[in-house]
């Protein structure tokens, strides 16, 4: 991660004519007045080849207002584009095309010094030049610019750009049109409910919904069955254990695996008559024991009887 900010201001020898070379950086280890550094510019080449990669043109404005513009929302117009770096014994020194305003500010002597913005690493290595300012406080404005820019990281354009490509699977010649379409298909992909409208999730879940409601009365209804016909629940209890398999399928379960087949109701299954008139609470009371409940809870689940 790399880090930006202005350097001390270099004075520019103009005499009658702008000069076309202006010494941009120093070289070695280097701080400003202000206590800010030290910075180090030990890969002039380096720092020249990161530069002017891609063969972009860096702008030079005045009193670094390309970097104040989004405060204070003034125009930041260019006095110059740098168009080539060189190293020198003394640091780099910059090739620069300037505008005719500048030109004419220059020879006038309106401004005298030449600050630069540059990216760093955090042991103060010098990255790369991105552009500078026309400015007659390069001290004053240098402290003003660390207050926004020191902390601030440099991304840079083209490492972000390879690795968007690969992740996506792109050329690294892609274009940003290509880069952004299949950008927005990996989040549609990812987070489909976003894409899906409200109503068809709705009846996406409502059909859910009854799908299970419909399976869960099937088995119910096949459950209560079996256990009419295997003499476990009698049939004047029949609409008692399809409640009672709804609202807890799994006590309902145990009910059926505790109770033998005919031993309340043997003499039903075998077709003899009963040893005693049936009693309602007899019944209840042998339920309750084989579920472990009390009479109370079996009569509040039991279907009121004529």
């Amino acid at each position: 991660m790399t880090e930006q900010t202005a350097c001390c201001g270099f004075e520019i020898d103009t005499g009658n004519t702008p000069p076309e070379w202006v010494h941009i950086l120093p070289a070695g280890t280097f701080r400003p007045d202000d206590g800010r550094g030290p910075w180090t510019n030990d890969d002039p080449r380096g720092v020249i080849a990161r530069s002017l990669k891609a063969d972009r043109r860096m702008p030079i404005d005045y009193e670094h207002q390309m970097d104040h513009a989004p405060k204070n929302g003034k125009p930041a117009p260019a006095a110059g584009w740098i168009v080539g770096m060189k190293p020198a014994p003394d640091g780099i020194w910059a090739q620069v095309e300037w505008t005719e305003r500048a030109a004419a500010a220059l020879a006038a002597k309106e401004y005298r010094y030449l600050s630069p913005v540059f990216t760093y690493t955090k042991d103060g290595k010098v990255v790369r030049i991105l552009r500078a300012g026309l400015t007659n406080a390069p001290a004053l404005e240098m402290a003003a610019l660390a207050k926004t820019e020191d902390s601030t990281p440099e991304v840079d354009d083209d490492v972000l750009r390879s690795a968007l490509c690969i992740e996506l699977g792109l050329p690294r010649s892609a274009g940003a049109d290509e880069i952004v379409e299949a950008t927005r298909a990996v989040v549609r992909a990812s987070d489909p409910r976003r894409f899906v409208p409200a109503d068809q999730v709705e009846a996406m879940l409502r059909d859910q919904q009854e799908s299970t409601a419909a399976a869960r009365d099937q088995r119910t209804s096949e459950k209560v069955a079996l256990a009419v016909s295997s003499g476990i629940l009698p049939p004047a209890l029949r609409n008692w254990g399809a409640e009672l398999c709804r609202l807890d399928e799994s006590m309902f379960d145990r009910f059926v695996g505790m109770t033998p087949p005919a031993i309340l109701f043997q003499e039903q299954v075998k077709g003899a008559p009963p040893l005693r008139e049936p009693v309602a609470d007899t019944d209840e009371t042998a339920i309750c024991r084989q579920l472990g409940i009390s009479t109370e809870t079996l009569r509040r689940h039991m279907p009121d009887r004529e």
